[in-house]
């Protein structure tokens, strides 16, 4: 709609940030735009983006009025077409479950239009010293307002975890709501499909500059911040989360590439069960990824054989199902793995570690079958400080 106005754009919004400057930017120079929003309570106060925004768009010629009471959030084009919904224009609200409409039919004479203009006229002006003048308080005030919004969602969270049932946990939640110690560098991280290859032959998945891949953020125990590179070409664990398919992803500074499923530790680099030398296969699934999306294979020329098969979330993981090969190796892994707790997230912990795989560089793996979308919202998980990737439709 933006991009067909021919006259002027005006949005009625009480939050917003530089989604929406990016939303106007090829407008500017030939469309009179205005934003009417809300100064009051703590809309800019908790929002420090929402000024910055705002003051750029003053730059910009955009004319920004203020509306006491604002709620609505709404696109009205050329004084005519309109659309409106829950959605607030802040990258927030592009994740939310939103509502809204937009309609072709013309809103002209309609009692809405009426009421939108009288909105415009009642709303006041706001200048480029207004906006310095409240950007200059949060900056002052912003350490006091940044502790107290922090305790009110660590309290939140807390009281929100209590409740929260056994069954809850085995359900993927955004990263950036669950109590993860990593996150990336960039506050959000889109990676498009991309052909790749001398001759743009296989697919792979890329991020749009200046975000960096392999920057991320961790947590320390206290709340303090460590920045942290990743080595060039490592593999991550990695799960797609409407799927719940996985696979190992090697992660560069601006390219998802190769993906492998699987790797193979021998006898001799194989896992050892009270003195029993086992040779193991770990499999990533390919189908019925929802039941069961990993296969461990443990064999043993005198034990026997066995197959694990577990789901995991990138939060835990959840045997589903386990295949004996015979009665003895039943009772040998059950007594010494499965029903020993630690030893067993131990060996669970270490088979999902970034790796580095040699990947043959003509055999990307098909990784377009594992991520068919155009475009995924990346973020990470931790499993026993362990980082996972995430990925989700965008």
């Amino acid at each position: 709609m933006i991009e067909q106005a021919k006259s002027s754009i005006w949005i009625f919004t009480p939050y917003l940030d530089f989604t929406l400057n990016k939303l106007l930017s090829k407008s500017l120079n030939d469309i009179g735009i205005v934003i009417i929003t809300s100064l009051e309570g703590e809309n800019p106060f908790l929002r420090g983006s929402q000024l910055k925004a705002l003051k750029e768009l003053i730059s910009n010629g955009v004319v920004i009025k203020n509306l006491s009471g604002l709620h609505a959030k709404i696109l009205l084009v050329d004084n005519n077409y309109i659309s409106l919904g829950s959605q607030n224009f802040t990258s927030r609200g592009r994740k939310n479950k939103e509502a809204g409409f937009q309609s072709n039919t013309s809103f002209l004479e309609s009692d809405i239009l009426q009421n939108l203009n009288d909105w415009h006229d009642q709303a006041n002006i706001v200048n480029a010293e207004l906006i310095d003048t409240l950007i200059e308080y949060v900056k002052v005030n912003e350490d006091e307002l940044a502790e107290l919004k922090k305790r009110l969602e660590e309290d939140l969270e807390s009281i929100i975890n209590k409740f929260t049932n056994e069954e809850s946990n085995f359900t993927i939640t955004e990263s950036e709501h669950y109590n993860t110690i990593f996150r990336y560098a960039q506050s959000d991280v889109i990676v498009y499909k991309k052909l790749s290859g001398i001759y743009k032959n296989y697919f792979s998945f890329k991020v749009d500059a200046p975000n960096d891949l392999s920057q991320w953020i961790k947590i320390g125990t206290k709340g303090e911040e460590e920045k942290v590179s990743l080595p060039a070409y490592f593999y991550f664990p990695s799960l797609n989360s409407k799927t719940m398919q996985m696979a190992f992803l090697r992660v560069h500074i601006t390219t998802i590439t190769y993906m492998k499923s699987e790797f193979h530790m021998n006898f001799w680099s194989g896992f050892d069960i009270k003195g029993k030398r086992f040779t193991v296969d770990f499999k990533f699934l390919k189908t019925k990824c929802k039941e069961a999306n990993i296969k461990i294979t443990l064999s043993s020329g005198l034990i026997g054989k066995v197959n694990l098969y577990y789901l995991f979330n990138a939060i835990e993981f959840k045997l589903v199902k386990s295949k004996f090969s015979n009665n003895v190796c039943e009772k040998f892994i059950n007594d010494n793995l499965l029903n020993k707790p630690r030893k067993m997230r131990e060996f669970l912990y270490d088979k999902v570690r970034p790796q580095k795989f040699t990947t043959k560089q003509d055999q990307p793996e098909e990784i377009e079958k594992f991520l068919p979308k155009d475009s995924y919202e990346l973020g990470i998980m931790e499993f026993q400080n362990q980082p996972i990737l995430i990925f989700e439709e965008y």
